[in-house]
């Protein structure tokens, strides 16, 4: 990654600076997690019966969506990560008859991630807001939290600029 592109990547993450970590969803294995004060917003929902309205609802007005290798973490330990998506939430994984087999990691609430993101906004004493947005010369992000918390995303593919042909070497 050159320098001009990891400017791009914090001027446009720069705006998260400030901003409080007020939501940790996922679509699939993919991260989502929501900076700022949640506003009203209407959007488009899919009723009972198939047909399509509204509904308002509370969300962040910031979004970031990581479709690679993340991880939170704090000191030493890893809190959150990727990984977490495919494994059963806290009351499934001890049982000794736990059927692997019928997991369904993608059901919202099934799995750690799910679990821990939940517990993790309602336990943060003081709240988690970004204290600063880093990107080093490979393209890992760094989103360092209070709290001494970071969020890390990182790049996991040999292939660097496709325009150039390089590899990253």
């Amino acid at each position: 990654m050159n320098q001009a592109e990891r400017k791009i990547i914090l001027e446009t993450l720069s705006i998260l600076v400030g901003k409080r970590l007020n939501w940790i969803g996922r679509a699939a294995a993919m991260a989502s997690l929501g900076f700022g004060d949640p506003v009203l917003m209407e959007r488009i929902v899919r009723k009972e019966d198939g047909t399509f309205g509204t509904e308002k609802q509370m969300i962040p007005p910031y979004a970031l969506h990581i479709d690679g290798i993340y991880r939170l973490i704090c000191g030493e330990q890893v809190f959150l990560g990727k990984g977490d998506v495919f494994e059963p939430a806290s009351g499934q994984q001890n049982k000794e008859d736990f059927d692997w087999e019928s997991f369904e990691w993608d059901i919202i609430g099934n799995n750690r991630y799910d679990e821990i993101g939940e517990k993790l906004l309602e336990t943060s004493s003081p709240p988690l807001i970004v204290e600063k947005v880093s990107v080093n010369r490979l393209g890992d992000l760094s989103i360092h939290l209070t709290n001494g918390f970071k969020l890390e995303a990182l790049i996991d593919t040999s292939v660097g600029d496709r325009k150039s042909g390089s590899a990253g070497m």
